[in-house]
Formats: structure tokens, sequence, C-alpha cells
């Protein structure tokens, strides 16, 4: 059972990160099909280079997984700080951009999660072309609960911070279990210090202040965030990219092609109907409503801004 476990929890690991990590990119890359075709080939090579590897390991001393376990899971929580630097990347244009951002994001941790099921395979006591069937069909349902649920449940519900430094947390239950089950050089209690660390650098490097976050949700495009900050100003932003900027005292948008949409009324003062592609924090067609006199059409695809941006 112990086997099975591992290996499920595993391979839920495995697809919450490439699912999340699409996440971490669209801010700098979109979603488009490269982002995701960069993805999947990360973590697809990422896995073969696991899979190679960790034959090695079961060779010597496979009852030290849980090493590689809890290695590759204390990486999870310091995405919060590498996706900071995945702008730096864009001069390789999108593709090789959005490649080299999944290779910093992903590619460490997959692989030394990668590792476990070769090694799985060796500790287990049935036949080898039975043991990899079975672990094999266990880590894939485990993966395919990690998509669902990460995709359906949690990216809707819980900030991707969040998720980054809890999820994590039944990997490395796992990984402190196999690491008792022989005489440690490192203590099982000792992991838990180094992660509780991370975490907190991560958290300390790109959370706010709480007194700055109005509110705080995830939608199924992106996670929301609206601030107060830079004077008299609110922020609305989207993937931590900027959406609209608005004074709290008049609710006059400060985004400077809010301003430069009135140009359209230099070329033609009858304009009547206008419509208007993303909500935003609605400033921008309240004005044209109420100060140009102008009847609004507007198109948002996200429930949730609509909702924001009427509160």
């Amino acid at each position: 059972m112990k086997l099975y476990s591992t290996v499920f929890i595993t391979g839920f690991t495995i697809l919450f990160l490439e699912i999340i990590g699409s996440r971490l990119i669209s801010p700098v890359y979109g979603n488009t099909i490269f982002v995701w075709s960069s993805l999947i080939g990360v973590t697809i090579a990422s896995l073969a280079l696991g899979y190679y590897l960790g034959g090695k390991f079961s060779q010597n001393n496979p009852n030290r997984i849980g090493y590689p376990i809890i290695i590759g899971v204390m990486w999870i929580p310091l995405l919060l700080i590498f996706k900071e630097v995945l702008p730096m990347t864009t001069f390789l244009g999108v593709q090789l951009g959005s490649l080299a951002s999944s290779v910093i994001l992903l590619a460490f941790p997959l692989t030394l999660l990668g590792m476990v099921t070769p090694v799985l395979i060796q500790l287990s006591k049935k036949e080898k072309g039975l043991a990899s069937g079975n672990i094999f069909a266990v880590g894939t349902i485990g993966s395919f609960f990690g998509a669902v649920l990460t995709g359906f449940v949690l990216i809707p519900n819980v900030p991707i911070s969040y998720m980054l430094v809890t999820v994590p947390i039944f990997s490395m239950l796992i990984g402190g279990y196999w690491l008792s089950k022989q005489k440690s050089i490192i203590p099982v209690s000792i992991t838990v210090s180094p992660y509780a660390i991370i975490v907190l650098i991560s958290l300390m490097m790109v959370v706010p202040s709480a007194e700055a976050v109005i509110f705080e949700t995830e939608s199924l495009y992106g996670n929301i965030k609206v601030y107060d900050g830079f004077g008299n100003n609110r922020l609305l932003l989207v993937d931590n990219s900027l959406q609209s900027i608005v004074e709290k005292d008049g609710w006059t948008s400060n985004v400077p092609f809010a301003s430069h949409m009135e140009f359209a009324y230099f070329i033609n003062p009858s304009i009547d109907n206008a419509l208007v592609l993303g909500l935003g924090s609605g400033a921008l067609s309240e004005k044209l409503e109420n100060e140009l006199g102008t009847t609004v059409t507007n198109i948002e695809i996200d429930q949730k801004i609509d909702c924001i941006a009427r509160e």
C-alpha cells in the first residue's frame, strides 16, 4: 500500500505542477499553444530523465527515495520567486522564451519526482512486469486527479501562492515516511525546517502586505487582486499584470490609454455608441457614458471581473 500511496501522490504533484506552470507563465507569454507545447515537452523530457536517474538510483539504496521527493518538493514554493525572473526571458521571443520559462520552473522538481516510479518498481516484491503495470497505473490515476482537481477546484477557488505552499505538504509527508524507514543521515524532523524557511522567504518576497490587498480571488482566467497604493489610487491586477488604475475620489481612470480614447471624439464628435472589449474597473465605460454621453456596450469574458467592477 505504501508503494501505491507514494506513486499516487507523486503523480498528483506532477500534474499539479504542470497545470500551475501555465498560470505562472501566462502573465508573460499568455496561454498560447507555444506555452502549452513547452510545458508538455519539458514535463515529458524531465520525467524521462527522472526515470533514467531513478533506475540508476534504485540499484544502490532504493529506500532513500525520500531524498529526491523532499528535495524536489522544496523547489515548489520557490516557484513564487522564480516566476519573477520570467520576464527576463522575453528577449528570446515567445517560442524560446516560453520554453526557457518552463525549464526554469519545472525541469528540476519534475526530474526528481520522476525518479520515484522506477525506484518503487525495484522495491516491489511482485514480478517486475506486474509491478511496473500496477505502479504506472496508480501513478497515472494520481496524475488524472491532479489535473482535474487543480483545474476544476483549486485554481478557481484558491490563490496560487497558497497552493504552492500547501499542496506539496502531502509529498513532504510521504518523503518523510521513507526517510523514517532507514537510518537516515538527516533526521526527518530536520527536513521540516528548511521547507518552512523556504515557504516563509517565498511568501515574504512576493505577497504584499495585508493592508495593501483589498480583495483577492481566483477565476478561470487568472489570479485577481485589488490593491490600494500609489497615492490615492486603487489598482486591479490579473496574474500580477496591471489592468486598471482609478482614483478613489471620483473613480476616474489613471491609465493613460483611457484619456487617449477622447481623441476619437475630436475626429468624430457625434459618436453615440461605443463597444468596449474588457471591463477592468469599469471607469472607462463610466467616463464614456457620464461625461461624453455615449451609450456603451461592454464585453467582459471573466464574470468575476464584472462582479468586482460593479462593487
